[in-house]
């Protein structure tokens, strides 16, 4: 899956965001409740964290929701876990001392911290744990 910032997104009013989804059409109904379940980790846990809807942030979530579909499935155990991510934390240690860095390599470097935490803290049978 691959989350696209579209020339539109300057025109957006402020606090509002965009983001276009590229998949194939059979995979629409999966990729679009992957979407939905990662922009939810975001806006449904801690205090809504403000500022961090972002389309490297989101395109991490859904790479790992994607391909973890138990975590996924997981509905209030993954938002309850993704409450303890600290996302400006995480955002921090992949910005820090660099000027620049390029979306695709912040992305991949959230994607792999976020998988790391769930890792952790859901193991790789969390619906098997839970049922």
């Amino acid at each position: 899956m691959k989350i696209v910032s579209p020339d539109i997104l300057h025109k957006t009013e402020a606090g509002g965001v965009m983001v276009g989804v590229t998949a194939d059409v059979h995979d629409a109904n999966r990729l679009g409740y992957t979407l939905i379940t990662a922009l939810q980790c975001i806006t449904q846990t801690a205090d809504g964290n403000a500022g961090f809807v972002r389309a490297t942030i989101i395109e991490a979530l859904c790479e790992v929701l994607h391909d973890a579909p138990e975590w996924r499935e997981a509905g209030e155990q993954l938002l309850r876990t993704m409450d303890k991510f600290k996302f400006a934390g995480a955002w921090d240690q992949i910005a820090a001392g660099r000027d620049k860095i390029f979306p695709s390599t912040a992305s991949k470097m959230m994607a792999d911290r976020i998988r790391k935490f769930l890792s952790r803290r859901l193991g790789p049978g969390v619906l098997k744990e839970a049922a």
